[in-house]
């Protein structure tokens, strides 16, 4: 491998990113079933932060552009390719110390820890203690571009970031949203 090339297969943290073949195919494609299973379940979600973060739609939907990207539409818990005692878990793909802290949050409150309940609550936590700074740097923004990329930093930090999931993701919930509560649908930027 020549040193250019390994310097791109790096990820922001300095560490080597996985090769093409270990990566999570969850990024490359929606698939039917799963697009549907994320447009489903976006409303509810994001209402449920709004009310909890005083967030705005589109501020909510920046955070669920996240999570779709990283569950693979809500509908992996734990990271593709993966053994079962290595890899993210829950919607936001919790890895390292987090894994371990969102697992004994999960057992303390008695959730299943492959739970929408588990990984929502152990988000809105997190959000409460360890990252508030991302949901205060969240809620000075009023684009939802910025505003997606803003909580993928602040709260993500992925190593290979698929920004451009996460942008579709956001726009997917935050149309969800609005057709269901019956708003006009505003274009993205």
């Amino acid at each position: 491998m020549t040193t250019h090339h390994a310097q791109q297969q790096r990820t922001h943290h300095g560490h080597k990113a996985a090769p093409p073949h270990r990566r999570p195919h969850r990024h490359r494609r929606h698939h039917p079933s799963t697009i549907a299973n994320f447009v489903r379940k976006s409303p509810a979600i994001m209402q449920d932060l709004m009310t909890t973060f005083d967030l705005t739609a589109l501020q909510a939907a920046a955070i669920l552009g996240n999570l779709g990207t990283e569950s693979a539409d809500f509908a992996a818990h734990h990271e593709a390719g993966q053994p079962e005692n290595r890899g993210g878990y829950g919607w936001a793909q919790w890895t390292g110390p987090r894994r371990r802290s969102f697992f004994a949050w999960a057992d303390a409150n008695h959730l299943a820890r492959d739970s929408d309940a588990a990984s929502l609550g152990y988000l809105k936590h997190e959000l409460q203690t360890s990252h508030r700074r991302a949901i205060q740097r969240l809620k000075t923004q009023t684009d939802l571009t910025r505003a997606t990329h803003i909580f993928m930093v602040d709260f993500e930090g992925p190593g290979i970031p698929h920004e451009d999931s996460r942008q579709t993701h956001a726009v997917i919930a935050l149309r969800a949203f609005q057709a269901q509560a019956g708003a006009a649908v505003p274009r993205p930027n």
